[in-house]
Parts: structure tokens; C-alpha cells; sequence
């Protein structure tokens, strides 16, 4: 876990806000407590030193624990992030390091990295702590109005809703933390619950809980989650659920607001996401990482340190794909370095910094800060061309593509077959392209049941007899043998050894 002093961005300027109390307040019950961990640590006040209740009493205890929610989602996805949404997709491959060899091969296991959802729940603890105490400080603090009150609490509902979806699709059932652990007496293990019941009693139940909680009157900000974040998530979870009607009905509340970034901007999604995005901007919602405050971004020593043996590679199939346009598509330079002959330096993150002979300057020691976007509209966009594919609509899915091709600077394509299959299979392909690294393809390839399809000769082209197989209890990800260990109600993902 990064240090406890983090940075949270509010304008294009900087302020920085300190956690320690945030920190002690709620990241100590959530890692330690909720998620059952060793006894020895059980013996800890599960609401730390300050009792929460004492804490909760101005407007800077709300957004020093409001920061402290940001922080926890941070760090759930400094090094997550590429790990669950692409490393197991046909996106990447085995880097020089072999750091993440069990995943590309399909060979995970019970100590895997990305099995263990300790900070998903640490962010869930903080998350409920805030949305217990949050309502209290307006009895305390006269400066603080309800509308202020009732917009964190939005966020915060919006924000679990998040992180509960990230935990069905990577681990199916589990366990349902809606309070606080406050109280040692209690057990501090529970079963896994089923994902429908996470879905029905928690994620959606808390998406609409959010949207009239919204300040309509609040400046957006990208760094922050706002009534465009959780319409997106809106729109994921119905396309998770199939629900393609009930999706672009969601989607149709962002039409208007948000827009494709000319071809000339589409580096700064990136490098420089528009902070106020009030004026149509494409991102939605990112996570800035700054590295003067927490060190080098997990994503970074993945994915952009410039190294020729780093964590993961751009799969070879993508690549020989993907080259072939490389003069016509911007997104591809931008994306990979082409002058790497390991395909091992991407680019996408990092501003362009070419030296005299062309080569991208990579910045050292993890000097550079990171902007993990969850949500834009180009990925929005193309969700809403894939729902209209699976209505029938190839009309409306042919227009979305060709908009997302034709901004890349390729030519729009002409679209004359009537099978949804195919359809898909151009939609989920500009998908790849426009959203690699974003952490996306693989829920892509599961949410359209293409694992098997896709993955069996990728697989077998690395060496592993018989491929990624047909048994799709292998989607899910294993959980951690520390979790394991520490919760006995927590039965392990099978066929994954524990």
C-alpha cells in the first residue's frame, strides 16, 4: 500500500489534502476487520483510537474522509487496474520479467497476483464508515448545508455500487459489507453471497440511491465522481446483465454532456484529462496518481516504465493487427512504442517527449504522474453500439463505430450483414483498439461469452496444451490463500487450487 499522505486534485492547480486521520479512521477496520484477518489483530479496537463518532464533526473532518474514500479507490487500482481488465485478455502477453507469467498462460492460482480483494473491502469499509457518519455533521457543523451533505453521499453510494461490481466480476459471490465493523463482539467473517443478491441488494439498489443526491449546481469534476460516472456505471451493469434496452436508456442521460475529443486531442484522455468537464469533454471519470506524493504508479512499472523486460508485453496477434494501420490510425503510435522490438513499451500513458533521433523518452524512477481513466465516452459510446447490435439496431451500431474509426483518422466502413455475431466482432474489435490498457477487455470478452473463442488459440500459441479450455468456472479469478485462511466461511473458486 502507497504512503498515507496522498494527493487529491480539485482544480487545474493542485491541493493536496493529508490522511492520517481518514487513514486511521477507517482503513485499519476495513483491511483488518471486515475482512477477517489474523486473530492477533482481531484484539484492535475495530474503530481505531479516534472513534469515528468523535471524528465526523466539521466540514474538513467530511473531506478528509471523503479524501480518504478517493484514496482507498486509488490504491485498489494502482496495480489492479491492467490486472483484472486486461492481463488475462488477448491484450497482453508474458514481459521480460515473467512478473506475470501465471496470468497470461491461464495458470492461476491461489497466490496469483490480483487474487486477493483485501483493498477492494479496505475501500468498501471506508466507504461505509463515510456514508454512516457523513449525515451526522451537519448537527455539528452549521456551515455545512444538506445539498452538500446529500452530494458526498451520492458519491459515496456511487462509489460502493463500483466497487461491489468490480468484485462480482472478478470473483462472483461475495461476502455483503453494507455498515461498518464497530463492533469486536460481532464476527467478523461472512459467507459469500450470491451475485444476485449483490446486484439486487447493493449495486443497483445504490446507483439509484445516488442520482438524487447529486448537486445539480456542482461544478463537474473528472477527479470526482458526479451523475456521468454513475449513468456509466449504469450503463456497464446493464450490459453485464444483458438488459440492452434498459443500458442505452441509461446511456441517453450522457448524450449531450460528453463528446469524442477531436483526433488532435486524443492523446490528452490520457495525459491531461479536461478537470472541468462540463463543456462535453470525453472523460467521464479518471484517478490521478501523482508521483511526487505516492512514488511510482503501479500502472507505470507495469505498463510505461520504458524497460525492454517489463511486467507484460502487447500480444503479438494485436500487434501484426493492429500495424497494419499504423499510418492511418493515430491510436497506434500513441499507444505502443513502434520503435520497440519486444513490444514491451507502451506509450498510452505518457505524454508524447520524442528526442532527436524520434525515440520516446520515458521519465525514470516512476517520475511521472498517472491518470487512470474508468470512464469516458468513447467507451460509453461503443457500449451503446454494441447494445444496438444485440437489438437488431445495425444501423445505430454502424454510425458509433464508424464516429470512433473516422476520429482516429481511419475511413468509415460500410456495413451490410444482418448477424449479430459479426457485428459484434467489429464492434468489440474497435473496442480493443480505442480502450487498450484501459482495463476493459477482458470483462469485454466475458460479457459477450467469447473466453473460450478468443483465448484457446492465444493460449495454445504460448504453449498450453489444450489452450484456455472450455470449463468457464475459469473466468472467475481464484481468491487469495490469505484470505482463505483468514475467513473459513469463504469457500475458494473452483476448479482454481487453493
Amino acid at each position: 500500500m502507497k504512503k498515507i499522505t496522498s494527493t487529491i486534485t480539485h482544480t487545474k492547480g493542485r491541493n493536496t489534502i493529508s490522511l492520517p486521520l481518514a487513514k486511521r479512521l477507517c482503513i485499519a477496520v476495513a483491511l483488518v476487520v471486515v475482512l477477517g484477518s489474523c486473530k492477533k489483530l482481531l484484539d484492535i479496537d475495530p474503530v481505531t483510537s479516534i472513534a469515528a463518532e468523535k471524528f465526523w464533526k466539521s466540514k474538513n473532518d467530511m473531506k478528509t474522509g471523503m479524501a480518504g474514500v478517493y484514496s482507498s479507490i486509488q490504491t485498489m487500482l494502482s496495480s489492479n487496474y491492467i490486472v483484472w481488465g486486461d492481463l488475462r485478455s488477448d491484450n497482453l502477453d508474458i514481459g521480460g520479467n515473467n512478473n506475470y507469467k501465471t496470468q497470461c498462460l491461464g495458470a492461476l492460482t491461489a497466490t496469483s497476483a490480483g487474487t486477493d480483494w483485501t483493498l477492494v473491502y479496505a475501500a468498501i469499509g471506508n466507504i461505509n464508515t463515510a456514508i454512516k457518519y457523513i449525515s451526522t455533521i451537519i448537527n455539528r457543523d452549521p456551515s455545512i448545508s444538506q445539498v452538500e451533505v446529500n452530494d458526498n453521499l451520492a458519491q459515496l453510494y456511487s462509489l460502493r455500487a463500483y466497487c461491489y461490481f468490480t468484485l462480482i466480476r472478478v470473483w462472483g459471490p461475495v461476502p455483503l459489507w453494507t455498515e461498518p465493523y464497530e463492533n469486536i463482539n460481532e464476527p467478523p467473517s461472512r459467507a459469500r453471497s450470491s451475485v444476485d443478491s449483490v446486484m439486487n441488494l447493493i449495486i443497483l439498489p445504490d446507483i439509484q440511491r445516488a442520482f438524487p443526491l447529486f448537486d445539480p449546481n456542482k461544478a463537474r469534476m473528472v477527479w470526482y465522481v458526479n451523475s456521468g460516472m454513475t449513468y456509466a456505471l449504469l450503463t456497464d451493469v446493464y450490459m453485464w446483465l444483458k438488459k440492452y434496452d434498459k443500458a442505452l436508456e441509461a446511456s441517453n442521460n450522457l448524450i449531450g454532456k460528453y463528446d469524442l475529443l477531436p483526433k488532435d486531442r486524443w492523446k490528452e484522455i490520457f495525459v491531461a484529462p479536461d478537470q472541468d468537464n462540463s463543456n462535453r469533454a470525453e472523460n467521464i471519470w479518471s484517478i490521478y496518481w501523482d508521483w511526487t506524493t505516492d512514488k511510482a504508479s503501479g500502472l507505470y512499472n507495469q505498463f510505461s516504465n520504458g524497460s525492454n523486460s517489463t511486467s507484460c508485453a502487447m500480444d503479438i496477434d494485436i500487434y501484426n493487427r493492429w500495424v497494419t494501420e499504423r499510418y492511418t490510425d493515430i491510436r497506434f503510435a500513441l499507444t505502443t512504442d513502434t520503435n520497440s522490438t519486444t513490444r514491451q513499451k507502451q506509450c498510452k500513458f505518457l505524454p508524447v517527449n520524442l528526442d532527436a533521433n524520434k525515440f520516446q523518452v520515458y521519465p525514470k524512477n516512476g517520475q511521472q504522474n498517472t491518470y487512470y481513466c474508468i470512464y469516458r465516452w468513447a467507451d460509453i459510446y461503443l457500449l451503446r453500439a454494441e447494445a444496438f447490435a444485440n437489438l437488431n439496431d445495425f444501423a445505430s451500431a454502424g454510425t458509433i463505430v464508424n464516429a470512433v474509426r473516422v476520429r482516429a483518422g481511419l475511413k468509415p466502413m460500410i456495413f451490410t450483414g444482418t448477424n449479430v455475431s459479426d457485428m459484434l466482432d467489429v464492434i468489440l474489435y474497435e473496442r480493443q483498439k480505442e480502450l487498450f490498457g484501459e482495463s476493459k477487455r477482458w470483462y469485454d470478452l466475458v460479457r459477450n461469452g467469447r473466453v473460450p473463442e478468443v483465448m484457446n488459440p492465444i493460449l495454445m500459441r504460448r504453449g498450453v496444451p489444450g489452450g484456455w479450455g472450455s470449463d468457464l468456472r475459469k473466468i472467475l479469478w481464484p481468491i487469495n490463500r490469505t484470505v482463505l485462511n483468514s475467513n473459513k466461511l469463504i469457500t475458494p473458486n473452483q476448479p482454481w487450487s487453493d
